[in-house]
């Protein structure tokens, strides 16, 4: 559920309004992700408050400034169990940097495929599709290319660490 940006967050914020009819209303189970947004705690609690206003069961705020942050389990379980996930907006290439290609984003991809509804406003917007526009120099990134170089990368570390500690690095 892509959202333009700038949306209504007081009433009747009819957008804001549907994405929690849609994650379950007051069985709404939702997570508030903020890494794109430089304003931090205060817009986490903006968004929080406006979900509690709105009706939703359970909202939490999460905000991984980094992929190590971005790949603790705690942050994917918190989205396992979600029937909303919303990401706010900001910075994009921060955003699917932090993101792409940790236990965060493959748990964001999995609640999204079981019909989770992922909504995101601006940069979180922008962070749903598979293509995102950078602002600046007009550079298309494809997340799921970044993705790929990333495994890879992890992959490689893998090998080395194995072979580093005399293990064989084919069976990592």
């Amino acid at each position: 559920m892509p959202i333009g940006g700038a949306e209504d967050r007081a009433r009747p914020a009819a957008v804001l309004t549907r994405f929690v009819a849609l994650a379950g209303g007051p069985r709404a189970s939702i997570v508030v992700i903020s890494t794109a947004s430089s304003l931090s705690a205060e817009i986490t609690s903006v968004y929080l408050r406006a979900f509690d206003e709105l009706g939703a069961g359970q909202v939490v705020g999460i905000r991984p400034e980094t992929r190590i942050e971005a790949d603790l389990p705690a942050l994917a379980v918190a989205v396992e169990a979600a029937t909303g996930v919303f990401m706010t907006g900001g910075n994009q290439m921060k955003l699917s940097t932090a993101l792409g290609g940790t236990r965060l984003g493959a748990a964001i991809r999995a609640a999204h495929e079981r019909g989770v509804v992922v909504a995101g406003t601006s940069a979180g917007a922008s962070a749903i599709g598979r293509h995102m526009a950078h602002p600046g120099d007009l550079v298309v990134v494809c997340v799921d290319a970044a993705r790929a170089v990333w495994d890879e990368l992890q992959d490689r570390t893998s090998r080395a660490q194995a072979g580093a500690r005399g293990g064989d690095p084919d069976e990592v």
